[in-house]
């Protein structure tokens, strides 16, 4: 799940949480767990019991007015990562933001506006 430069994880930034639990359910039968991350909810899918993706509420910032799928690249160095990206072109939405227990992430715009997030995994 955490080979360098392939996508390594799904994130549901949701307009609904509940709503999008009872959907995916129904759709792909993925069960939910809810975890508290520094008094945030992390909502993880699962499928038969193996952790398929995340959820969680849409950050104020996030003008879309639809819930979006946000793809994760693994990545060797998230910060390093984002400033090539910014030179690149790329609008960072999200610095590096480092998650205890899991690693660290960051995300950006690219230059023609798609989001994409970066991923280093605890070593």
């Amino acid at each position: 799940m955490s080979e360098i430069h392939h996508f390594s994880w799904n994130e549901l930034l949701s307009k609904d949480v509940e709503k999008d639990k009872v959907f995916y359910k129904a759709v792909l039968d993925w069960d939910s767990e809810d975890k508290d991350f520094d008094g945030m909810t992390y909502t993880l899918f699962k499928a038969n019991g193996v952790e398929v993706a995340g959820m969680m509420p849409a950050p104020a910032e996030c003008t879309n007015p639809n819930s979006a799928w946000l793809a994760y690249v693994t990545v060797q160095n998230v910060e390093a990562t984002l400033k090539k990206a910014e030179a690149a072109g790329a609008k960072i939405v999200l610095p590096k933001m480092d998650i205890e227990g899991v690693g660290s992430i960051g995300a950006i715009l690219d230059v023609m506006g798609a989001s994409i997030g970066f991923y280093k995994p605890l070593e």
